[in-house]
């Protein structure tokens, strides 16, 4: 939560990214608060903040906000990537969802885009 409150007032998206990874180890809220208020603060989250989101949630076992993040990259004129798509295909796995990892690496396939999990 300290986090939070001191870089409220930040205007830089590699120390809002760096923020969101540290809170991979449990505390999935707090980065993807930090990834909600980067926009309101006005700084455009690039797609190392959204896969730090996405991670935090697959360590965190929130296999759908991590595939909701995934879907939400596009809408801010981001491209996906490598990472991003095996970080929620890999919270899928976790979460056993077969179905939605499965339907992850194929539109991953669509994108051009190799799997590495």
């Amino acid at each position: 939560l300290q986090i939070l409150s001191q870089l409220q007032s930040c205007t830089d998206v590699i120390a809002v990214s760096s923020a969101i990874t540290c809170c991979e180890k449990g505390q999935w809220q707090h980065g993807v608060s930090l990834l909600n208020m980067a926009a309101v603060d006005r700084v455009a989250p690039n797609i190392i903040s959204y896969n730090s989101s996405i991670s935090a949630c697959e360590k965190s076992g929130r296999w759908r906000l991590a595939v909701k993040l995934l879907g939400s990259i596009e809408t801010k004129r981001l491209a996906a990537d490598a990472v991003s798509y095996n970080s929620a295909i890999s919270a899928c796995e976790k979460s056993n969802c077969w179905a939605y990892a499965l339907c992850l690496l194929l539109s991953m396939e669509d994108a051009k885009l190799s799997p590495d999990v």
